[in-house]
């Protein structure tokens, strides 16, 4: 597979964890926020609920950070949003003409990765909180969903992190190219 091959299949993978994250989300809250205020005279049902509808805002609430931290990268590496070239999108031809050797083999791998973590950490930080949301305050289970939680922030940071940088290497790089 090509350069722009394998950045199209991770665009696609993304668009599609974040078109699901947000359907379950919308469906966890909905579903949640019901079962919540009907349940209060069983508590496990009521926990069980509690723990969708956590689980549920944690969907949108990853996906509005993650998704926008992107689509606002997007638009200052090309001036625009929504149907874009996906391979330029990520490395400008700008920003690949700087880099050559090693580097620039290593930058497309870099930015395919950072999308993977970032769904990885999406998963696991929703996973975490309706782990968390669901478990009682004592169990075993309450320690491990608060770690899956802090790994999911941890991987979605990373993510976004090496987004910010290459937005950011990107600019330097266009200030420098227009001043000389």
């Amino acid at each position: 597979m090509s350069y722009k091959e394998y950045v199209e299949l991770s665009w696609r993978i993304f668009d599609a964890a974040t078109l699901s994250a947000e359907i379950m989300g919308w469906a966890g809250v909905l579903i949640g926020s019901v079962g919540f205020v009907l349940s209060k005279s069983d508590p496990a049902r009521h926990r069980r609920f509690r723990g969708l509808l956590f689980g549920g805002a944690a969907a949108l609430v990853a996906v509005l950070f993650v998704g926008g931290v992107y689509e606002s990268v997007t638009y200052v590496m090309t001036g625009q949003t929504g149907e874009v070239d996906h391979a330029t999108s990520m490395y400008p031809e700008l920003f690949l003409q700087v880099f050559n050797g090693d580097v620039a083999d290593v930058l497309p791998l870099a930015g395919i990765l950072s999308q993977v973590a970032a769904i990885i950490g999406m998963a696991a930080f929703v996973f975490g909180v309706g782990l968390w949301g669901v478990t009682k305050r004592r169990s075993v289970f309450n320690g491990k969903s608060q770690r899956i939680i802090y790994g999911g922030l941890a991987l979605m940071a990373m993510s976004v992190g090496e987004r910010l940088l290459a937005a950011g290497a990107h600019i330097l790089i266009s200030y420098i190219a227009i001043g000389t």
